[in-house]
C-alpha cells in the first residue's frame, strides 16, 4: 500500500485510487486546490505568452506511408534550435520561438537537417554506409 504525504487516496466508485499531489492539483476536481490551478494556468499563460511563432514538430509522412508522422521532423526541428542557439519552449506538437524571424531560421536549418537524416536512412536500408 503506498503512503506518506505525497499521496493521497481517493474512493472512486468503491475502489482506492492512489494520485500523487500534483496530479490531484492538476487534474483533480477538488474546489480547494482552485486557487493552486488558477496560479499554474496564469504562469503558463504568461511564458507561453513570451514565444508566440510557431513551429510544428510533427507533420505528414512525406512518402504517404506507415507511420502517418514523419519519424525524423521532430529531431530535426528540436536539433535545428539547439544548433541556431534559439530559445524555445515546447508546447504540445509545436515549438515556439519568441520571435517569426528565429522561428522561419530553426525550420529552415531543419528542412536541411530532414533531408540528410532522410538520405542517411535511406542509405543504410539500401546497404549502402
Amino acid at each position: 500500500m503506498l503512503d506518506g504525504p505525497e499521496v493521497e487516496v481517493a474512493r472512486d466508485r468503491g475502489r482506492e485510487m492512489y494520485m500523487s499531489r500534483s496530479k490531484r492539483i492538476l487534474f483533480g476536481d477538488d474546489p480547494a486546490d482552485d486557487a493552486a490551478r488558477t496560479a499554474i494556468a496564469i504562469a503558463a499563460a504568461r511564458m507561453i505568452g513570451e514565444f508566440p511563432c510557431k513551429v510544428a514538430t510533427r507533420r505528414k509522412n512525406r512518402l504517404g506511408s506507415a507511420p502517418r508522422w514523419d519519424p525524423f521532423w521532430a529531431n530535426a526541428v528540436t536539433r535545428a534550435a539547439r544548433q541556431l542557439w534559439i530559445e524555445v519552449i515546447q508546447v504540445n506538437d509545436q515549438i515556439c520561438a519568441r520571435t517569426q524571424d528565429e522561428a522561419a531560421k530553426i525550420k529552415e536549418t531543419a528542412e536541411r537537417l530532414w533531408e540528410e537524416a532522410r538520405a542517411d536512412f535511406e542509405g543504410k536500408r539500401n546497404g549502402r554506409r
